[in-house]
């Protein structure tokens, strides 16, 4: 089975979310899904068996995103 999953934030940064994103991730990978994952242009590529990961083109000005609320998420 195919799956798309979405991931609003950098992935991956050892830090909340993404790692729940990751546990989703591994646990997929696991049942032998594949998945293609579309985050955004920052963070760090993981190498899992059956995840693709889609990054958006980088966005002007914007390096890095602070954990928390914040203008550029």
């Amino acid at each position: 089975m195919k799956i798309l999953m979405i991931a609003p934030q950098p992935f991956f940064e050892p830090r909340g979310t993404p790692i729940s994103a990751y546990q989703r991730l591994h646990g997929l990978s696991s049942l032998n899904y594949e998945v293609d994952l579309v985050t955004y242009h920052i963070g760090n590529d993981v190498k899992m068996q059956g995840l693709t990961i889609h990054r958006i083109p980088n966005v002007p000005f914007i390096k890095s995103i602070d954990i928390g609320p914040s203008w550029a998420k």
